[in-house]
């Protein structure tokens, strides 16, 4: 089993608890399939209004409590850069609809 799928049901009940009805994709180099074993998880989240960063600061500090051996990087679509927004929807796999 992946790293990815083994941690996928993690992550989701994380940011679900802060965020709920979002959409989770997962993008970088474990979407690319081209990643080193210690790279991160990119996560982009689409909601309905923008993240607050405290929000994003406590999804990320209660990700730092699990057994997740590498950083994950979460993303608000709604606050990023159109070049990464560009990124996320060529490549981005969609982990929660």
């Amino acid at each position: 089993m992946s790293l990815e799928n083994r941690y996928k049901k993690i992550l989701l009940d994380i940011i679900n608890k802060k965020i709920p009805n979002c959409k989770v994709y997962l993008f970088g180099s474990r979407a690319r399939q081209d990643h080193k074993s210690g790279s991160d998880f990119d996560l982009a989240i689409e909601a309905e209004k923008e993240i607050s960063l405290l929000d994003i600061l406590a999804i990320q500090n209660e990700i730092e409590e699990t057994n997740i051996p590498v950083f994950v990087d979460i993303v608000d679509l709604k606050t990023a850069s159109d070049l990464l927004k560009e990124e996320v929807k060529n490549e981005g796999i969609l982990w929660q609809n």
